[in-house]
């Protein structure tokens, strides 16, 4: 027997209450003498059993005999304090309440979800020289009613707010917004959301200066600053559909000079260092800019008008998505492409080729829902390092594993690729969700960071010191016992090929956590479906209070990636091409059903909720499977055709991909929609909407819910109001009352709808309290435990 084995039945014996704990010890090296503080260090505690890892060097068998007794008693001080640890843990598991799944009570309510009062929603840095080391971010402020404020900090100092009270920063272009400010020379340009107009801000306590004439209908975004003027895009809401294009603003006269125009959209201009070439992406009818589109370029003169005839298509395919093109700082273009079914970095050369930077089955970005949601960023000191934002996960690998196991699963991670070794390594932020990144003239980059336990922050990145500093986050960090986390699962699918047998869809899947409570015995907790909007986009493994509100009460919640979600893909992402409403709804579910046959949920208790194109998940569901018990739609759409003839210009030709081309699929349209099956729904429904909603008009939810109420179904509607034109509710909700409302209502609806009561339960607990739990260690005689126990 050796000396660790030996140890290891001293504890055991002496602890003779561990009767559920086998100790045991690994030696990594040869024995050497350590100092316990080091022996601490290195000390692994596992739930099943104590692996203790000892790293030491040149052990011999000639030490001397004091030494080898100190080492002896070490090793045994180590080995119980882990018992005891254990011993703790084991009784803390042991002291759970059994409440029904469903009824715990949970710290997190609505309450607490809207006091993490903004949302991390854009950053930027100033390029310019006099911007070294100052980041700027805009955040929205549900405690505010939504408004969108622009804040910066310098390193080492402290946080400025920008935006005066009666101005918020945010765009209306094609309707989603994004892109709405950008920094140069330490002056701010904003697009305000009441007026839409460009502003110029010098300084945090100056009044903004107006750039564009009021009254008109235009919207301004995606800027960036060079010939003394901002060049971006500029959509048109006069003309029906509205009409996009790119644009440039002399600061001095305020005259706009058209660039580009003449596509169904434009985004992404973006000038060259030296002033002389400007580069756009663009894309037409019916294609959406994830699909197929083109990158144009032009030379400009010293004025930074464009050359005449210059303008040229650079980059073009009739299956490939191009987009994202941004100069370095020597001159060469970049951009993001599937041409290699995944989006990865390519080099553009003079002579019309392009090079994959560094290939990979990985995605670096996703879909532009949104203007300047930047993939990467260049270092322009000249290191010739990228930065970027690469999707991780590799569904192949996916199972349900236990919570644990899955604090190794991330996705969005943050690497660098130097462009002249085409090497690419990852960066340890600490976080595992990043954004928006930018790479600063101090070595620095700068980012919207989250994770699965951690809230959204704004971090800086030391490149050379692979340090993370934390520049503002949005709420101090959750209690992490309170914190479900995700689990990514692949399940099978229904495939239009019967024999297809390898059709997959992926989700997270988040198990009930609660420190304080546990379910009954031989119970299975109820599972809610989440189904994610778009549908181009995908589930996000960062910190979403919403599905934490749920898990700590007692439900399962799986955060389905139905085959159409990004990030796994052009084929999967194409998958669901003239499959919407059949594709999507099947994965939900099938992740429901792959739950319940996996023994995870109860069968009985099944619900789904989702928003806006998930929201239609949610309907479809209830109308054309039998599988859901509830379902809560959040401004999702009913009528297919009604909305066909409704929308916006950003999606007006979205679902001819998606379902069938309009008005010649028209029939198809109407197969699918909800709303011409409210004879095949029979299961409880509510609804929530925003009065003022610009995507899906509210007035198709009113008409589904009146039917269904006529029907006699159990229904409800909330409609969310604001309080005048510029405060209002639309796709999606913005104050703190609606959001708590939203989540509160919801939660309630499903309690009702599946039968959840709170039941009187008369369990004996017969686990004893453990009061005093302490230990002494001196060199050359026992260690003394002393245990009190109350009965």
């Amino acid at each position: 027997m050796n000396l660790v084995s030996f140890l290891c039945q001293r504890v055991a014996s002496s602890l003779n209450c561990l009767n559920n704990v086998t100790p045991s010890c690994t030696i990594l090296s040869s024995f050497s003498t350590v100092a316990l503080t080091g022996l601490r260090k290195k000390a692994i505690l596992c739930p099943i059993s104590i692996s203790l890892h000892i790293h030491l060097q040149d052990f011999s068998t000639n030490l001397f005999f004091k030494k080898q007794v100190k080492l002896f008693f070490e090793l045994e001080y180590i080995i119980r304090a882990f018992c005891c640890q254990q011993l703790l843990h084991l009784r803390v598991m042991s002291t759970k309440r059994k409440i029904p799944y469903g009824l715990w009570k949970s710290p997190i309510t609505s309450s607490f979800i809207t006091s993490v009062t903004c949302s991390l929603v854009e950053l930027r840095i100033d390029p310019s020289e006099s911007g070294k080391g100052i980041v700027y971010w805009n955040e929205r402020r549900a405690n505010e009613r939504g408004r969108c404020v622009v804040c910066s900090r310098i390193f080492g100092g402290k946080i400025v707010e920008w935006t005066p009270r009666d101005y918020s920063v945010r765009t209306t272009a094609h309707d989603y917004g994004g892109g709405s400010f950008f920094v140069y020379a330490g002056c701010l340009y904003f697009s305000n959301y009441a007026d839409q107009r460009l502003y110029k801000q010098s300084a945090p306590n100056q009044a903004p200066i107006p750039l564009t004439p009021s009254g008109k209908s235009y919207r301004y975004a995606d800027g960036c600053f060079a010939h003394n003027s901002i060049y971006c895009v500029r959509e048109d809401t006069a003309e029906n559909p509205a009409k996009d294009a790119i644009v440039r603003i002399d600061l001095t006269s305020q005259a706009q000079t058209i660039i580009a125009e003449g596509a169904d959209f434009y985004c992404s201009p973006k000038v060259s260092p030296d002033g002389k070439a400007i580069v756009w992406m663009q894309w037409n009818f019916p294609n959406m800019p994830w699909d197929v589109t083109e990158l144009w370029m032009a030379d400009l003169n010293a004025e930074g008008n464009i050359q005449t005839g210059t303008d040229r298509k650079i980059v073009f395919s009739e299956t490939v998505n191009y987009m994202q093109p941004r100069f370095c700082e020597n001159g060469e273009l970049y951009f993001i492409s599937d041409e290699s079914e995944w989006w990865n970095l390519y080099k553009y050369s003079d002579i019309g080729t392009h090079k994959n930077l560094v290939l990979m089955e990985k995605e670096i970005g996703g879909p532009h829902w949104q203007f300047a949601d930047d993939a990467y960023s260049f270092d322009c000191t000249g290191s010739g390092d990228i930065a970027l934002i690469i999707d991780q996960v590799q569904p192949k690998h996916y199972q349900l594993v236990d919570q644990l196991a899955c604090l190794f699963v991330y996705f969005q991670e943050l690497h660098i690729v130097n462009r002249k070794s085409e090497l690419c390594y990852k960066q340890d932020t600490g976080y595992h969700v990043h954004s928006h990144v930018a790479y600063g003239r101090d070595r620095c980059i700068y980012c919207i960071a989250t994770s699965a336990t951690k809230f959204q922050a704004i971090i800086r990145w030391n490149v050379l010191r692979g340090e993370t500093e934390v520049i503002y986050r949005v709420h101090e960090e959750l209690d992490q016992e309170i914190v479900s986390l995700p689990h990514p699962i692949t399940f099978p699918v229904l495939a239009e090929d019967a024999n297809d047998k390898d059709a997959v869809a992926h989700g997270y899947f988040y198990n009930p956590q609660n420190p304080k409570f546990e379910g009954i015995c031989n119970y299975l907790p109820p599972l809610l479906v989440l189904a994610h909007g778009g549908p181009t986009a995908r589930a996000s493994t960062g910190l979403d209070l919403r599905i934490q509100y749920y898990t700590s009460r007692g439900f399962a919640v799986l955060n389905v990636d139905y085959r159409g979600s990004t990030g796994y893909g052009k084929k999967y992402r194409n998958s669901l091409k003239s499959k919407l409403g059949v594709y999507d709804v099947d994965d939900c579910c099938a992740g429901a059903i792959y739950l319940v046959n996996e023994g995870k949920v109860d069968s009985q208790r099944l619900c789904i909720s989702g928003r806006s194109a998930g929201g239609f998940i949610v309907l479809a569901a209830l109308a054309f499977q039998d599988v859901f018990n509830a379902g809560c739609c959040h401004y999702g759409i009913s009528d297919l055709v009604a909305l066909q003839e409704s929308s916006c210009k950003f999606e007006l030709k979205y679902f001819d991909q998606l379902i069938a081309p309009y008005p010649e699929g028209k029939e198809i349209y109407q197969r699918r929609s909800p709303i011409n099956y409210i004879d095949d729904i029979d299961k409880p429904v509510a609804f929530f909407h925003g009065d003022e909603d610009p995507i899906v008009p509210v007035n198709q939810i009113k008409e589904m819910y009146r039917l269904l109420g006529a029907k006699g179904v159990d229904t409800s509607l909330t409609v969310f109001k604001g309080l005048c034109a510029i405060d209002c509710e639309g796709h999606g909700y913005r104050i703190n009352e609606n959001i708590r409302r939203a989540i509160d209502e919801e939660f309630n609806f499903f309690g009702q709808a599946l039968r959840i009561r709170e039941e009187k339960l008369s369990l004996q607990e017969t686990v004893s309290d453990l009061m005093i739990l302490k230990w002494t260690h001196r060199p050359y005689s026992l260690v003394i435990i002393v245990f009190v126990w109350k009965k």
